[in-house]
């Protein structure tokens, strides 16, 4: 795997958050067609709103709309709310995860949801909710010994939007479509990592010198560590079985059919 060399990561996606910035102001929406579990529902008056049938003087009260924007294909932003919503296929309902959401061609058969949002647009649109990335976590190959370091960034909540066979639209963390091979433990409850990914020289038939390397392996939201992962796991895991067993798969009971449309939700850790 190559070393990131020339433009990191965070400037090249502060770059294109520019540059989104000054397309969505053509395409900010007042209303979103996605589901949104935190918009309070629509209708009653507000406290203190006027009413129009109050006389001479009285002003109508106009709700204040969110700022959407959809700066890129399957990615939308909503500025007021902190999120980035992008859309998903579910992909697996059995076996080992070593991804939490891969691009098409890449990881599907060890990923839960696949996406054709870009990985680099995803990293663009949480720079415009204010997140910071770091850099992922790494393996450090020294005197025949093996070290960790961890990843870093702004933490990261990750949840998921379905509509389950009983077509009752479901919110959930992401959490819960993950289960240890014994079925005794949950998953960690713990917010995941903006790594960031990192910049890498591209390949001679590109045409560019360099490429987002997510963009290119297609790590969106990685589980075990290969250190070019968009969002990561808070903590290294290896992908190797001689260094640490598998540990975690999917819930089969729990997941949606493969194939299920989810909306994939990103929001600062805290908030």
């Amino acid at each position: 795997m190559a070393e990131a060399s020339g433009t990191t990561a965070s400037e090249s996606g502060s770059q294109a958050a520019q540059e989104a910035t000054v397309r969505g102001e053509h395409v900010t929406a007042t209303e979103s067609s996605r589901p949104d579990p935190h918009r309070p529902s629509a209708g009653g008056s507000s406290p203190g709103a006027s009413d129009s049938r109050g006389g001479a003087g009285a002003v109508q009260s106009q709700p204040r709309q969110p700022t959407v924007l959809h700066p890129f294909p399957h990615i939308e932003v909503r500025l007021d709310d902190r999120a980035v919503l992008f859309d998903g296929v579910a992909c697996l309902d059995a076996g080992w995860l070593e991804f939490i959401v891969c691009t098409p061609g890449t990881k599907e058969h060890e990923s839960l949801i696949v996406t054709r949002a870009r990985p680099s647009h995803i990293h663009a649109a949480l720079l415009l909710i204010g997140l910071k990335p770091g850099s992922p976590g790494r393996w450090v190959y020294e005197n025949d010994r093996v070290s960790t370091v961890p990843p870093t960034g702004d933490e990261v909540i990750v949840e998921v939007i379905y509509t389950n066979e009983q077509g009752q639209m479901v919110t959930e963390p992401i959490r819960r479509w993950i289960r240890d091979h014994l079925g005794e433990n949950e998953f960690p409850d713990r917010p995941w990592t903006f790594g960031g990914s990192r910049m890498r020289q591209a390949p001679p038939d590109f045409g560019v010198a360099e490429i987002y390397e997510a963009d290119y392996s297609g790590s969106v939201i990685g589980l075990v560590t290969f250190g070019d992962e968009m969002l990561c796991f808070p903590e290294v895991l290896p992908d190797q079985v001689d260094i640490q067993p598998p540990e975690w798969e999917v819930n089969s009971k729990h997941v949606p059919r493969p194939g299920t449309a989810v909306t994939v939700v990103l929001r600062p850790a805290g908030e």
